[in-house]
């Protein structure tokens, strides 16, 4: 990162000081960037698998859920508690997928559409 804004700063000074051909510059710059962000991408993943719990058993998943279709049907706000608790487990992608659209629709209030997949989901 230090040598990112080491680039950065000689291409900000050309720009300022008006040289024409930044292209080697920029082309630096960039380079360091994509590295910088493709490490930050991997220390983040990293701690997202790290701190996924391990996967429910059947009867925790099976009462949690009950709890969120209740809530759901409720048109309680503490769904989202619910389902924040179900994707803190490990979860396959389809079941992760759908909660992420489920997520969306609670945090538009739109607790019918969520119900909706909730049942498309699990039945």
């Amino acid at each position: 990162a230090a040598r990112l804004q080491e680039i950065a700063a000689r291409l900000e000074a050309n720009i300022r000081d008006g040289v024409n051909d930044l292209n080697d510059v920029y082309a630096q710059t960039e380079q360091k960037l994509d590295a910088v962000v493709a490490t930050i991408a991997s220390v983040s993943n990293m701690a997202a698998l790290e701190s996924k719990q391990p996967e429910l058993s059947v009867d925790e998943f099976a009462h949690l859920i009950a709890d969120l279709r209740s809530k759901l049907e409720a048109y309680d706000a503490d769904a989202d508690s619910v389902l924040t608790k179900i994707t803190s487990h490990e979860l396959p992608d389809e079941q992760r997928s759908a909660f992420g659209r489920l997520q969306q629709k609670l945090d538009g209030y739109d607790f019918d559409g969520a119900l909706e997949i909730l049942n498309g989901l699990v039945g």
